[in-house]
């Protein structure tokens, strides 16, 4: 059986759940059974189940025959002697990033037509977490265009595909309902927001800016400047050169425009660089002195990662953050919250059998703490409208509303048995424990064995379980 067990040493509430956003299909047809009855019997039909439906069962990896099933953790009671002890982490600390051209599919027409399961989905991780963080952009974010008004009032709309776009996601237009959809769901639930500044060439169109700062105010956290320019030049963007230094040159001139415009009142609001770690690694652009030259107008730091194999089974998520253990630290010496600002299980979204599985699920809550253990501030979740399946809700109760957990990855038993223990106020609080082996006859189930050093486990403790039969 493949499990997730959270040892808890502090009250959690029960819950189970998993949430996925399903294609670009209304909710009407994707809501309903697959199958329908006549005389003759039950009949097929073209209509897509809701995944909340969907039983489709895949043949998972066999499991290691190597691996030790019984292993031991001897914890501190008190933080004061743990190394490597995470910052001090946020409930929200997993967020969502939405597509700009699926707007209107998943949070609403417009301000007055909001989409109740997503005002939900909201309001349970807000139960947990105490807050939602939620950028708006994407790829389509670079080709925006502000126009007054759109048909039949809709906040959003799509135009054809940009070719040389990787995902053929359609551009976008947009109106001031946009802002006011995202503040009316931010006065229901407790949902901040990033958007991002059209960057597709230096003809800066800042109504993105100048609207959002005007109606949500304090609910407007940041905004992107450039998403993944280190793919600018590959996807036909840009022409040669284009490399770290002109992408330096870009965002001078983009802060300088900033500086200049009467309707953008707070200037450092930006959110860089957010390369994808493809052309160019992060070192290259720091090499410009771009964290000197305008840590004053950053917010954030973020980067943009998905695994390279396009699989979940890449165990050992550690690697993935390898590659940003050095600008977490710069993150921290300049006082900035470093940002994984996309991610997910695979880019282009993701790939049947991989992304919507349950091991997807549990891949992006390992993920999700490896990422917090290495000092990243929050990471969002991206979503473009396809079948990828993921919880939202385990991680925020990891770390709970205090917004004083700190975590540790106690890893010591191999690559599919992951282990992290929570500090809270400096006090062992939680610990996490993981297996990815899929064995329905029990033989690969694992013992842990918790040993706390300096102190007593209580005498009561709660257990949660987020487990499934099987992998796939």
């Amino acid at each position: 059986m493949l499990l997730k067990i959270l040892f808890v040493l502090c009250p959690l509430w029960p819950a189970r759940a998993a949430v996925t956003i399903y294609g670009q299909i209304p909710f009407g047809q994707t809501s309903g059974l697959a199958e329908t009855s006549t005389a003759d019997g039950p009949v097929d039909t073209t209509v897509p189940k809701s995944s909340a439906y969907d039983n489709t069962i895949l043949t998972p990896p066999a499991p290691p025959q190597d691996q030790a099933l019984t292993f031991t953790l001897h914890l501190p009671a008190s933080n004061a002697t743990v190394q490597n002890l995470s910052i001090m982490q946020l409930g929200s600390f997993f967020g969502f990033s939405i597509e700009m051209s699926v707007v209107t599919q998943l949070m609403g027409k417009n301000a007055s037509v909001l989409q109740v399961p997503f005002l939900n989905l909201m309001g349970l991780i807000q139960q947990r977490s105490g807050g939602v963080k939620i950028r708006i952009g994407g790829n389509t974010q670079d080709f925006a265009v502000y126009v007054d008004e759109l048909p039949d009032g809709h906040a959003t709309a799509k135009e054809k595909s940009d070719l040389k776009n990787p995902t053929l996601t359609p551009a976008v237009q947009y109106t001031k309902e946009l802002f006011y959809l995202a503040s009316n769901i931010s006065s229901l639930v407790n949902v901040r927001w990033y958007f991002g500044i059209p960057f597709n060439d230096t003809n800066w169109r800042l109504q993105i800016a100048e609207h959002s700062q005007t109606i949500l105010g304090d609910n407007l956290i940041g905004l992107q400047a450039g998403n993944e320019p280190d793919y600018y030049l590959g996807h036909g963007h840009r022409t040669e050169p284009y490399g770290p230094y002109e992408y330096f040159t870009e965002f001078q001139n983009l802060v300088t425009t900033i500086q200049n415009n009467p309707n953008i009142p707070i200037k450092n609001m930006l959110i860089g660089p957010s390369l994808a770690s493809g052309p160019w690694t992060p070192e290259q652009l720091w090499e410009t002195g771009y964290l000197d030259a305008f840590k004053d107008n950053l917010v954030a730091i973020t980067m943009e990662h998905y695994p390279t194999n396009n699989c979940f089974v890449q165990f050992g998520v550690g690697r993935l953050v390898e590659p940003y253990l050095h600008t977490s630290t710069l993150a921290r010496e300049a006082g900035k919250p470093f940002i994984m600002f996309e991610t997910n299980s695979a880019t282009c979204g993701g790939l049947p059998g991989i992304s919507d599985s349950f091991g997807a699920a549990l891949w992006a809550i390992d993920y999700g703490l490896t990422m917090a253990a290495a000092n990243f501030s929050h990471a969002l979740i991206h979503v473009g409208g396809q079948s990828v399946y993921y919880n939202p809700f385990t991680v925020a109760e990891v770390f709970g509303k205090s917004n004083v957990s700190q975590i540790v990855d106690i890893s010591n038993n191999g690559l599919f048995t992951p282990s992290y223990a929570i500090y809270e106020s400096g006090a062992l609080s939680k610990v996490a424990l993981m297996n990815f082996m899929d064995d329905p006859s029990g033989e690969h189930d694992i013992t842990g064995t918790i040993m706390v050093d300096g102190g007593q486990v209580p005498a009561e403790i709660y257990v949660k379980f987020v487990y499934f039969q099987t992998l796939e």
